[in-house]
């Protein structure tokens, strides 16, 4: 049979599953965040749908920062629903190359610093940040790279975010607490 008497009917296509990806419900995923500073090189958007047993990424990506060294910074702006008072939630990446940075929110640390080594890619447990009073537009996470981790092969510093959670914390004077007497539930 040549090409032109080739009908329709003498071709089939696999039909490919629909595939789901991830997301971290409510999340601010990290490759929307505003790059306003980058020592270095830039912050990008990589991709991780190729390494799905490393995963899950939320929406199969994450920023990251390459080609660092000790003191660089990256500044990222988010906004927030409303000005408020929140607990934030960091997804990060981890991987072999990854390394020790210090993360503060409107220039207010959240603690020491984290290690973003890891013997396989993958994204780190939530690691909770704190509660942090937002703007609700012009918020500002600070990156500082510390060292490098004492395990990383390539001696390296990258960073990676996948996304962050903004919880609102409640705040202001509480009018009735249930107690073991209150019939209410």
């Amino acid at each position: 049979m040549t090409l032109a008497h080739l009908q329709e009917e003498d071709v089939s296509l696999p039909v490919l599953a629909e595939r789901s990806v991830p997301r971290i419900a409510g999340a601010i995923e990290g490759e929307a965040l505003t790059v306003i500073h980058a020592d270095g090189e830039s912050a990008s958007v990589e991709s991780r749908i190729h390494q799905e047993s490393a995963g899950p990424w939320s929406d199969d990506r994450h920023l990251v920062w390459r080609g660092l060294s000790p003191g660089r910074e990256l500044l990222l702006g988010f906004d927030a629903p409303q000005q408020g008072r929140y607990r934030v939630v960091a997804h990060f990446s981890q991987s072999t190359d990854y390394g020790i940075h210090r993360i503060a929110i409107n220039d207010q640390s959240t603690g020491d610093p984290i290690d973003l080594f890891h013997p396989e890619p993958r994204r780190m447990p939530a690691v909770d940040l704190g509660e942090f009073d937002l703007r609700g537009t012009g918020n500002r996470l600070s990156i500082r790279v510390v060292s490098t981790s004492k395990s990383a092969s390539p001696k390296s510093c990258r960073f990676g975010l996948d996304a962050l959670v903004l919880t609102p914390v409640a705040t202001g004077p509480i009018s009735r607490l249930p107690g073991p007497l209150d019939p209410s539930p």
